[in-house]
């Protein structure tokens, strides 16, 4: 009878374990992404902007301002400084970019432009996407490219490629053929629609405006796996609501606090 030493067993098992196709290495960190589209997260900053001045503002100092939790304002935080609206700085806090005030207040509408443009290809996977697809006509299963290029979970990736999906109809930055143009001079584009500020509507500073401009996309913007929900908030007042077929409890409490930003 063959006896093993402890040695030898060890690495038996590690032998057997790296031949063995069922053993899978850990899916790396998914890289950062927006949770929420550039339109709104310039109507965020423009309230942090209103309220507070150019300066820097603690966490805290927001989450006092806009009456709720450091951690429900964790995400639109991110993603403004994500798009390169608000700088973080470390010990001070967030205030908006020299980029905010170019895209709100730019001096000609060609620097509006330009700034947005910057803005929207801030975030790296943003950025990695323009400059794969320029010119091209974007993929069916971009869902898929957010799970197996960007390491972003199954449970995510929907809701990952409709913000992005948003931001490039937003921005007008398909061609009527359905091509990808962000940064020829040629392209048909118009000024992104950025709707104005009411801040009778309370500390959140967001209220429904109607954008009969907002582009329509000739070209079918590609599926990603959406229900549509039609809610009556008030008598004849409806708000439509799409949200991926996969949303768990937890997104759907996470989407509860963030409309908690809504109220007056």
């Amino acid at each position: 009878m063959i006896e093993f030493t402890d040695v030898c067993s060890a690495q038996l098992l590690i032998n057997i374990n790296m031949a063995d196709p069922e053993i899978k290495k850990p899916r790396e960190r998914s890289k950062e992404y927006p949770l929420f589209t550039q339109k709104f997260c310039i109507e965020f900053t423009d309230t942090i902007n209103s309220k507070l001045g150019n300066r820097f503002s603690s966490a805290d100092q927001l989450a006092k301002t806009f009456g709720k939790s450091v951690s429900t304002l964790g995400s639109q935080l991110s993603s403004c400084k994500q798009y390169d609206l608000l700088e973080l700085k470390k010990g001070e806090g967030y205030k908006p970019t020299e980029w905010y005030y170019k895209v709100t207040r730019g001096r000609t509408d060609e620097d509006k432009r330009e700034a947005t443009i910057h803005c929207i290809r801030s975030p790296y996977i943003y950025n990695d996407l323009f400059e794969k697809y320029e010119g091209q006509e974007l993929p069916s299963d971009l869902p898929s490219i957010f799970y197996w290029d960007y390491k972003i979970t199954e449970s995510a990736k929907d809701g990952a490629a409709k913000i992005f999906l948003e931001n490039i109809q937003d921005l007008n930055l398909l061609t009527e053929d359905g091509k990808l143009i962000i940064s020829h001079r040629d392209a048909k584009q118009v000024d992104p629609v950025i709707p104005p500020v009411d801040h009778a509507a309370g500390m959140g500073g967001f209220r429904e405006t109607p954008h009969a401009d907002t582009f329509k996309p000739t070209h079918k913007l590609p599926s990603i796996g959406l229900k549509r929900s039609d809610v009556k908030v008030s008598t004849g007042r409806f708000v439509t609501v799409e949200f991926p077929e996969d949303l768990t409890s937890a997104e759907i409490d996470r989407l509860i606090a963030n409309l908690e930003l809504w109220k007056d």
